[in-house]
């Protein structure tokens, strides 16, 4: 029997394992994806060719594999299925042979999760139904069922930070992709959320974030854009006169205790201050000698205390070397 074996695009010959009826001939059949005989052999080539065939019902198509681009669709998010479709082309020949195909939609057999990222295919296998329809069967998609979102925050209720207290911010959470809303007014610092604020002072309110979905489908807020206020600080000069001398040795810390002015005021700032005990700032070694200071730095906090926070203090080498210590 003879039968018709087109040329395809670029001068590749696919192979086509059945055959059926060519419109207008009666000296042969045409070779298809589909068809009522099954080609067992033929001849080399292309046009029309000898070949063996085995009739009987109709055949069922073989599987072939696709090639597949990205036309359309979106990535799927907490709440919604991911609804990529595909050019599919052949994955020899590259002819195209449907364009904008959803693999999931009817008479195709892809099947996706419910909800979740999926990343998109670019590769698959299908075949042509009896009555010539396109099939998709596989496709490359790789779902990933546990991974981080992007998150829109709406701010509910709460109230800004004191010095003294958090912030209390809640917020409506929205899917970034969907625009759906997955949480109304939340806390992202309470169980099982992971954000963390300071213990007190000021923070701008978030607007966006990125959080997970449990194995169970809880959702977990990880990180959020809140950001705290932290004020400028303003660092001025002060004059320290001594107060107390309490020169330290080789067992002992020293711990000199001063009078603070205002060095462009001359203003009274403190008495008998010692600039190594909080609140100040100032750090010594836990022993050893050091000479007074008589200038140093400091700056107001929030409730306008003085803090002092560097002070020109020398260590005594020498000295500590004589009682035994060790220089500072």
């Amino acid at each position: 029997m003879q039968i018709d074996f087109p040329a395809d695009p670029q001068g590749s010959e696919r192979e086509r394992r059945f055959a059926d009826i060519a419109d207008g001939s009666t000296a042969n059949l045409k070779a298809s994806d589909r068809g009522a005989a099954t080609i067992v052999w033929k001849a080399p080539g292309t046009g029309v060719q000898w070949a063996i065939v085995r009739l009987g019902g109709f055949a069922e198509s073989h599987l072939f594999p696709v090639k597949l681009t990205l036309a359309g669709g979106q990535q799927g998010s907490a709440l919604i299925e991911a609804s990529w479709v595909y050019d599919v082309a052949d994955a020899v020949t590259d002819e195209v042979l449907a364009s904008g195909v959803s693999p999931t939609a009817a008479p195709h057999n892809w099947r996706r999760p419910e909800v979740g990222l999926v990343a998109p295919a670019t590769f698959g296998s299908a075949h042509f139904d009896k009555d010539g329809a396109l099939v998709l069967d596989w496709i490359n998609e790789t779902p990933q069922p546990r991974w981080a979102f992007p998150i829109l925050l709406l701010q509910s209720t709460g109230e800004q930070g004191t010095p003294s207290m958090p912030a209390t911010w809640r917020y409506d959470v929205v899917d970034a992709i969907s625009g759906l809303t997955l949480s109304p007014d939340t806390d992202p610092t309470a169980n099982p959320h992971q954000w963390k604020r300071p213990a007190a002072g000021k923070v701008t309110p978030a607007t966006f974030g990125y959080a997970t979905l449990t194995a169970g489908g809880v959702l977990t807020i990880g990180w959020i854009n809140e950001v705290p206020e932290v004020p400028a600080i303003h660092v001025f000069p002060v004059t320290l006169v001594l107060a107390e001398l309490a020169s330290g040795s080789a067992e002992l810390p020293t711990n000199h205790m001063y009078h603070v002015f205002d060095v462009a005021t001359g203003a009274d700032l403190g008495q008998f201050v010692n600039p190594g005990a909080p609140p100040h700032q100032w750090k010594r070694p836990d022993i050893g000698r050091y000479a007074p200071a008589t200038f140093g730095l400091a700056y107001r906090d929030a409730s306008d205390n003085v803090i002092i926070t560097w002070i020109n203090e020398v260590p005594e080498p020498e000295a500590c070397a004589a009682s035994g210590g060790g220089g500072a």
